[in-house]
């Protein structure tokens, strides 16, 4: 291809044309990878010695970005917000062209079709059967038009929704589609998960088997959409944490011991280890349970003793240490004493810093508020039954010492009762139970939230999962379960909805600035480098937001770059 063709190429207008600093480039020739990475190749380093120096840079990264793109073997692009190959698609032929099998041969790239002209321009490099065992069909698969079904492979990625669009103007052709990619749907292969009722619950609690089918979290529907983020820090502020434990192997980030005045705020009750747990044991590592937030990182902070007792001074010390280092999450399983003007003014100190802060209600199955779940800026986690209802000595669940507060301070309830979690010896336990057993599954959720989107506040993240919770007495708040059952699920679901009230278009990481690492991300998501990106760096990589992150996002943030 001479320098003539591709000027050609480049100008011609019968294209639908972005103006790239007076340029043209082609939208069919960005969607032809074979022609349009050798077009643009040579465009770009003609057009790098024409620019300015931040042009230039800007130029050849593009140029980096089309070398690397068209040596990729297999890509991943976003069709219809899901994830799709950007290699392959379907399209259901019409049943007077589609060829019986045993009557003809199948359809090629080499047949005389009006669609083939189109596709060997975009790079394809097969037309063929999409179902394997096409020459064994009976009158069965045809009743159903299997045989109408075409695979086309594509050597290079293409802009797989453009084209779909320009495939359905054909009349030889039905239906065009995507090859969306799935995967497992997440079941941990923790030993004990399924005993674990809170979340997924079909009547196994304790041994009884007591339970309502359903009363749980729908924290597993959660975890195919987030298992949580390392930077989502969890801090358990409680009688310290084995961190021995295999469930916490690499989960740990330095803490501190307010007990005793150091930097080891080891366990030396159980009971901190046992909300860690609850809230962020690891998942599907074939042993034991698991966590909520099984990603998330956890911060021990000891406050209380070996006795399960301590001072409102060291706790207050213990909420502003935890957020000054780095907390996103704080969780007390911890009620008593009444209101104190600082250690509301360190929740809410907490709070401003961007820290969500969780307080168990207390276990005296009382209507009377318990601090610090009653300070406004704390959310107060009340227990739930496995029979759906407020935990109460009448419960299903044959534990009738306790209940779990109730009142005008209630924001919700998590599951509380007969709970699976850590011990101190590196075991396990299926009896933890109480609003402390609560509080940290109400903390984890509390994690999922801001994994998906952790540019939300704490009074946003506060109020999503008030408004996704599932009522059980009376519609939308009632004193006996606040909100009603948390919902993670839903909650994570409304969080990954509202990415576009937090982050901007093209600046997929969220650091207010669109520039060449912004380009970085992006081509790796085209590449299915980063299969683990957060869901609204996702969001903002789709820049033209038509459900399909491809190298047209990267032209058109490259654009606001040059012209920014």
């Amino acid at each position: 291809m001479t320098y003539q063709d591709v000027h050609l190429l480049l100008q011609n207008q019968q294209f639908k044309s972005l103006n790239y600093s007076g340029e043209i480039i082609s939208d069919t020739l960005l969607r032809n990878y074979k022609i349009g990475k050798i077009v643009l190749m040579t465009k770009i380093l003609l057009l790098i010695n024409q620019r300015s120096s931040r042009q230039k840079i800007l130029l050849s990264m593009i140029s980096m970005i089309f070398f690397v793109m068209g040596t990729a073997r297999e890509s991943v692009t976003m069709v219809n917000g899901y994830a799709a190959s950007a290699h392959r698609i379907v399209i259901k032929i019409q049943d007077d062209i589609a060829p019986m099998p045993g009557r003809s041969d199948a359809l090629n790239l080499a047949s005389p079709l009006k669609i083939n002209a189109y596709l060997r321009n975009q790079g394809a490099r097969s037309l063929e059967p999409l179902f394997k065992d096409w020459q064994n069909f009976s009158e069965r698969h045809f009743a159903h038009q299997l045989h109408q079904f075409y695979l086309v492979i594509f050597d290079s990625p293409v802009d797989v929704s453009s084209i779909i669009n320009d495939l359905m103007d054909y009349n030889e052709v039905i239906v065009v589609e995507p090859d969306y990619q799935v995967r497992q749907t997440m079941v941990p292969d923790d030993p004990y998960y399924s005993d674990q009722w809170a979340h997924d619950n079909f009547g196994q609690a304790g041994e009884q088997n007591v339970g309502v089918p359903d009363c749980d979290t729908d924290t597993d529907q959660a975890w195919d959409i987030t298992t949580g983020e390392a930077d989502i820090i969890i801090a358990i502020l409680d009688t310290g944490i084995d961190g021995r434990h295999p469930e916490f192997s690499g989960k740990m980030v330095p803490g501190y011991d307010f007990v005793n005045n150091d930097h080891y705020p080891l366990d030396d009750n159980g009971h901190g280890t046992g909300c860690a747990g609850i809230a962020a044991a690891l998942g599907n590592n074939n042993q034991g349970i698991a966590g909520v937030s099984w990603e998330s990182q956890i911060m021990p902070i000891k406050i209380l003793n070996s006795d399960a007792y301590g001072d409102i001074t060291d706790i207050a010390n213990g909420v502003t240490w935890a957020t000054d280092n780095g907390a996103r999450i704080i969780s007390m399983s911890l009620s008593g004493g009444s209101y104190l003007e600082y250690f509301n003014s360190a929740i809410n100190a907490a709070v401003d810093n961007g820290t969500v802060v969780f307080a168990a209600t207390g276990n005296g199955d009382s209507g009377i508020p318990a601090y610090p779940s009653n300070y406004d800026n704390c959310i107060a986690v009340g227990a739930l039954s496995p029979c759906n209802e407020r935990k109460n000595p009448n419960s299903c669940d044959g534990e009738y010492l306790w209940g779990s507060n109730f009142g005008p301070h209630l924001d919700f309830l998590a599951p509380g009762v007969l709970m699976h979690t850590t011990t101190m010896d590196g075991g396990y336990m299926s009896y933890f139970n109480g609003t402390s057993a609560a509080c940290p599954h109400a903390a984890g959720i509390g994690a999922l939230v801001l994994s998906v989107n952790p540019s939300m506040s704490p009074e946003e993240v506060r109020n999503i999962m008030q408004l996704t919770s599932d009522d059980l007495y009376e519609t939308a708040w009632d004193e006996q379960s606040g909100y009603g059952r948390l919902n993670a699920y839903h909650a994570v679901s409304m969080a990954l909805d509202s990415c576009e009230n937090y982050w901007t278009p093209g600046d997929v990481n969220n650091d207010g600035l669109l520039n060449v690492l912004d380009l970085v991300i992006v081509t790796n998501l085209i590449l299915g480098v980063d299969t683990d990106a957060e869901l609204c760096l996702i969001w903002s990589a789709d820049y033209d937001d038509n459900g399909d992150i491809n190298v047209l996002d990267i032209i058109q943030i490259i654009n606001v770059i040059i012209d920014g």
